[in-house]
């Protein structure tokens, strides 16, 4: 029992300091985040982020544009160096505009008439190399 438990340890170590190293290359720098770029999303209510993750995520291209799947799509246009305009419509015609603040390359705040309106978690693939 106590094996495992040193070997969680190590683990988590190991996972934490990979997690921390990828996180440090990361960048806000608007190319890099939107170039076929995967985000998990969640929603906000009263000010909260609501647990758990919309079942599509967001992509975005460096083309301009944004989408989820069939749901919706839209485009985006650079407003600073770390700040995105949106633009989305969906299936029915229903158009939705806020910003997208990028933070580290990982994530990202939404935000819509001046509250939050999504939060954003980046899915990064990594590749082993032995």
């Amino acid at each position: 029992m106590r094996r495992i438990s040193l070997l969680f340890a190590v683990l988590f170590l190991i996972l934490g300091a990979f997690q921390s190293a990828l996180a440090q290359d990361m960048t806000n720098d608007i190319e890099s985040v939107t170039a076929s770029s995967k985000w998990l999303v969640s929603d906000f209510q009263d000010g909260q982020r609501i647990p758990g993750f919309h079942s599509v995520p967001w992509v975005f291209e460096a083309d301009g544009t944004v989408s989820a799947a069939d749901l919706w799509s839209g485009n985006w246009a650079k407003e600073s160096d770390d700040t995105i305009r949106v633009a989305i419509q969906d299936n029915a015609g229903n158009v939705t505009r806020f910003q997208v603040q990028f933070i580290r390359g990982l994530y990202f705040i939404a935000w819509q008439d001046g509250k939050t309106f999504r939060w954003g978690k980046r899915i990064v693939k990594v590749k082993l190399v032995p």
